[in-house]
């Protein structure tokens, strides 16, 4: 077979693969693992001290108990990466349950972080339960709740 033939059959199978790939990747991914990947999304943006792509994440129609909508969300992240730096969120279990356009996530974590100038490793374990809205076939943060130990304990050293 000439080098030409060789380079159009490789090429041939390399696009019918690809084209494949996708198609089962759109076909078998379901809502719950859409929710999923928001989540594990909403985390890499957390550790990345990225408040722009967490904005992304939350519904405009956000509102939770507290009385706090997705402004006031961005505004409470925002405090939280100058107060805080080196983020490390440790998903333990997730559960996500859907209905319909909505869905309800239960995400048991710990999160390890340091405050600027000291060097002590601080974390805080909890519960977070989430509930997520599709909005135009893509699913955002409708409302948080959190509950956890409500205080920052720290990992002593050892030497």
């Amino acid at each position: 077979m000439s080098p030409k033939k060789q380079l159009l059959v490789i090429l041939c199978v390399s696009v019918i693969a690809i084209l494949a790939y996708t198609l089962i990747r759109a076909l078998s991914e379901n809502d719950e693992s859409r929710v999923r990947g928001l989540v594990y999304a909403g985390i890499v943006a957390v550790e990345k001290m990225d408040p722009a792509k967490c904005e992304m994440l939350i519904s405009d129609t956000y509102e939770d108990a507290s009385g706090n909508n997705k402004a006031a969300i961005v505004s409470f992240l925002l405090d939280i990466f100058k107060d805080f730096k080196d983020f490390k969120v440790v998903v333990k279990k997730i559960l996500v349950k859907i209905d319909g356009a909505d869905a309800l996530g239960n995400i048991w974590f710990t999160c390890y972080f340091r405050k600027p100038g000291d060097e002590k490793l601080y974390y805080d374990s909890g519960k977070i339960e989430a509930r997520f809205v599709k909005e135009n076939k893509t699913w955002r943060v409708k409302k948080i709740e959190y509950s956890g130990s409500n205080e920052l304990l720290f990992l002593h050293s050892v030497a």
